[in-house]
């Protein structure tokens, strides 16, 4: 799915910009959301 996979390069970019940036918990959820997609 197209959508599917737009998001989970949103995230993966969003990992990459804001990992030094961003708390633990924070990039944990995003992960978390990611891997769940790429399981659909």
């Amino acid at each position: 799915d197209n959508l599917i996979e737009g998001f989970i390069k949103f995230i993966d970019h969003f990992e990459g910009r804001y990992e030094g940036n961003i708390c633990g918990e924070c990039l944990e959820y995003w992960k978390t959301i990611k891997e769940h997609y790429k399981g659909v």
